[in-house]
């Protein structure tokens, strides 16, 4: 799909395309890493702040209308940053009891209304590299289960889930119902857990 443009892949996508998401994905995985390498926090590996540069992406074909002159682009961006700042705060609001400090390193906003949210987290304490390496195999399996066992609304559950989104912030992102992501998380629960004990 080297032929279609950004904005038509993106299209592509709300119609359920995973090839299209995939080929897009591949675009737009230098600058998911560029962001996520701006960030830190206790707890939160840099695979979990890549992942959650990926939904942003993800949310960003949802909600992109080309009418409105915005390059898709930019579009992408401001949600890429945006979800991986996120996830940055949901790392902290579950290390609450470790002190923190925070420091700005990135002094371009990703968008006019959040220029005050800028800023990268420093942790107290630096994890040793056996446990980076650790969290980043489980991590980077976990990821790889979600990819190949879940269907698209499991996955989008899961990863929502994972980014920090209650159940209606999921249900109003793909336009089912809280009993359909409720639903959705279930059965993923069960698949990952079934094939996580077969890879054991």
């Amino acid at each position: 799909m080297d032929e279609f443009t950004d904005a038509e892949l993106a299209a592509c996508v709300i119609q359920g395309d995973q090839s299209a998401f995939n080929s897009l994905l591949s675009r737009y995985l230098p600058m998911i890493y560029y962001c996520s390498k701006k960030y830190y926090a206790p707890g939160l590996m840099r695979g979990d702040m890549n992942q959650a540069g990926c939904i942003g992406l993800f949310i960003a074909c949802k909600r992109y209308n080309p009418a409105k002159g915005m390059a898709f682009s930019g579009f992408a961006k401001m949600h890429i940053k945006h979800y991986i700042i996120n996830a940055v705060k949901a790392a902290l609001r579950k290390k609450q009891q470790i002190l923190n400090q925070s420091v700005s390193l990135d002094e371009t906003p990703f968008c006019d209304q959040e220029r005050t949210s800028r800023y990268e987290l420093i942790p107290h304490f630096t994890p040793s590299a056996e446990e980076i390496f650790m969290n980043k195999a489980r991590n980077n399996e976990l990821f790889d289960l979600i990819k190949t066992h879940l269907t698209h609304l499991e996955r989008a559950a899961v990863l929502g889930l994972l980014d920090g989104l209650v159940y209606k912030e999921i249900a109003d992102l793909h336009g089912v119902g809280n009993k359909s992501i409720d639903n959705a998380l279930k059965r993923a629960k069960g698949k990952l857990r079934s094939a996580l004990y077969n890879n054991a």
